[in-house]
């Protein structure tokens, strides 16, 4: 790899450039006052959405290992029998402001089961008795990717100042829609038997969908997401693949970063803070043959007459 002038990291291997990645420290809103480089890092992050549609960010060591730890301790759990995840199957609030989604808790597919957490309201138990080291976990990473997220919404704001009504709608009301998903990708020899949501299938019609060898591989519908921010933690296992615009094709950034980074992406409610920003197409390519984990911080609005 080779960093060119263009601050794009360069690989050779693989034949083409993502976004260099741009530090978390670099966009914390506590500082006071931004150096010069603090001030480009800025300035990339609009950038790079802008033009690739996607940004790189570099976690500190403390929110890393925060979901290193939240990491083993889902192993443990996904790992538990059936009837026992399914403690963790969460109804969703009786609540017509909020209208919280049914799958929040856990849920069980053909190709993959994740568990969806929110945290609101924050004083409310969201956990069943009886995994106390997993909702400490959940909470500690749910926390770190939340403030990265925030970070970097907050300074595309400072960077583009407009439609100030839509930046304090976010700020008021995101964690009542915002969650953390965590997520498991089966290998094919360990794929239950349960009924998957058709959406979740690639499309053989797509031209897309057909360069992957279906051998050996299975790419995930490519989708644009519908709340507002998407940070997505860089896993072990290859499968996150995002669209370039500039590449004009699908890139697959966990082969070019190493874990210890997030992709931010941007999803449709996103556009209308401003228009020069795309929601942005990616999808998940899973190998069948390799087991999958996968972390996502949703940052959305939760669908209310009040808010939106």
């Amino acid at each position: 790899r080779n960093e060119n002038k263009m601050g794009q990291v360069t690989s050779y291997i693989y034949g083409y450039s993502l976004p260099t990645p741009i530090p978390c420290s670099s966009l914390e809103v506590e500082r006071a006052h931004a150096d010069a480089t603090q001030l480009q890092h800025q300035a990339q992050l609009s950038n790079d959405l802008q033009t690739r549609g996607y940004a790189i960010l570099k976690m500190p060591s403390q929110s890393t290992q925060v979901v290193e730890d939240t990491k083993t301790h889902l192993h443990t759990f996904f790992s538990l029998p059936l009837e026992e995840k399914l403690k963790m199957r969460l109804p969703p609030r009786d609540d017509p402001l909020l209208r919280m989604r049914p799958n929040r808790g856990y849920v069980s597919g053909n190709i993959k089961e994740f568990l969806k957490i929110r945290r609101f309201p924050a004083d409310e138990a969201l956990y069943p008795k009886g995994f106390p080291e997993l909702e400490t976990s959940f909470r500690g990473a749910l926390d770190a990717m939340r403030k990265h997220t925030i970070d970097a919404f907050l300074r595309l704001h400072e960077i583009n100042p407009s439609n100030e009504s839509f930046k304090d709608t976010v700020m008021k009301f995101y964690e009542e829609g915002s969650s953390l998903s965590v997520i498991r990708y089966y290998k094919l020899s360990d794929q239950p038997n349960f009924e998957s949501a058709p959406s979740e299938y690639k499309d053989e019609d797509n031209e897309l969908a057909q360069a992957i060898d279906s051998s050996t591989h299975l790419a995930l519908a490519e989708h644009k997401d519908t709340g507002l921010l998407t940070f997505i933690l860089v896993g072990s296992v290859p499968g996150l693949e995002v669209w370039d615009p500039i590449l004009n094709r699908f890139v697959c950034v966990e082969k070019e970063v190493s874990t210890g980074h997030g992709v931010l992406i941007m999803g449709r409610k996103f556009e209308l803070f401003a228009n020069q920003y795309k929601a942005t197409l990616h999808r998940v390519v899973i190998d069948k043959q390799v087991e999958r984990y996968s972390a996502l911080y949703f940052m959305d609005l939760p669908s209310g007459p009040n808010n939106m």
